[in-house]
């Protein structure tokens, strides 16, 4: 059994006190989850981008839209810290070119090509459109940019990348590795976000009283399906209801317990999922659910992981190898056509 040599790539901080001595935050990790979560993030802002926001750009953006500069002027200048660099702008023309070049860069992000520069453009352009309409926007546009400021400043593309392959080319046996702290600070940020959230809805009435989520359910402005078509019992909603508040405000203090760490983690990516399947959040979930595919890759040992990355080569050695078969085979049934139609000489005798 041959050994891969280690490559370790990106930035590695200079962490102070129990900080430095902490495994959690300096041991380092494998490069296939950041990479993972760059493909993953790319592909489903490519699918907002595509599905959601350029078949109704002229509604949204430019002169006469809801999104025209009178509206939301006040929102990017002054002393406010919100900024856009399309902001004034009402010219409809200029505003597509924009939204084409922030589309390209984001197919480039999500290959792997020129990618710190490419997702640099991402994270500005989609910072920028955010901010030139207030009325377009939801909370997974606000977790996109988080995602987004991550992988702009680590290393996305050591592996899975155009970058990676003209870089290592000829070096298929390096295993590379990367520091730890983007993945953590964004654990970190869900933990923020997850223990507000379930503090603030904690305080409220419909939460703690186990009723919010039926009355969600019965909103067909929201959910996929019509409560008559599938009633859900009142009792299932009050449960589901109080175990997601509960997980929201536990969810900081359950991550910091390695035992604790991965349910908590894939109740919240099957919370997620669900969400997606019964709601019409637009691409919230999606983002969400992207997030969570490298936390809970981070969470497991390292032989689980070595097992999933080996799987994940093996599907890409077999897809390549059939993808290579049936190229050979049409070529093989394109040269026997060709040799059809040629007249066939007869052999004197």
């Amino acid at each position: 059994m041959t050994t891969r040599a280690i490559t370790r790539v990106g930035i590695s901080p200079r962490l102070p006190g129990w900080l430095g001595r902490s495994t959690w935050w300096n041991v380092p990790i494998p490069a296939e989850p950041v990479a993972a979560l760059r493909i993953l993030v790319a592909m489903v802002l490519l699918l907002d981008q595509l599905g959601t926001i350029w078949p109704q750009f002229s509604s949204l953006f430019g002169l006469g839209s809801t999104g025209d500069p009178e509206f939301f002027a006040w929102f990017c200048n002054g002393s406010s810290s919100h900024w856009s660099v399309l902001n004034g702008i009402g010219d409809l023309s200029v505003l597509r070119l924009a939204f084409g070049v922030w589309c390209v860069a984001t197919f480039a992000m999500m290959i792997g090509w020129n990618t710190r520069l490419a997702t640099v453009i991402v994270w500005v352009l989609s910072v920028s459109f955010n901010n030139l309409n207030l009325y377009s926007i939801n909370a997974g546009d606000h977790i996109r940019s988080i995602i987004l400021m991550y992988l702009m400043l680590t290393p996305c593309a050591a592996v899975w990348s155009i970058d990676a392959l003209v870089r290592r080319r000829g070096s298929d046996s390096l295993r590379v590795v990367v520091h730890p702290w983007g993945m953590r600070l964004l654990m970190i940020q869900f933990a923020w976000m997850y223990g507000t959230s379930g503090l603030c809805k904690l305080s409220g009435q419909c939460w703690p009283a186990g009723e919010s989520l039926y009355y969600i359910m019965n909103d067909l402005s929201v959910t996929r399906f019509s409560s008559q078509a599938f009633p859900v019992p009142f009792l299932l909603t009050r449960l589901c209801t109080w175990s997601v508040l509960a997980w929201e405000v536990l969810f900081p203090v359950l991550i910091c317990f390695p035992n604790l760490r991965r349910p908590t983690l894939w109740f919240g990516f099957a919370m997620h999922l669900n969400i997606f399947l019964t709601m019409d959040l637009g691409c919230f979930p999606l983002y969400v659910l992207a997030a969570y595919v490298p936390l809970i890759w981070c969470s497991h040992s390292g032989e689980v992981q070595s097992r999933i990355l080996a799987f994940a080569r093996k599907r890409c050695r077999s897809f390549l190898s059939s993808a290579s078969c049936s190229v050979m085979s049409r070529n093989d049934s394109a040269l026997l056509l060709e040799h059809r139609k040629k007249p066939q000489c007869l052999r004197p005798e």
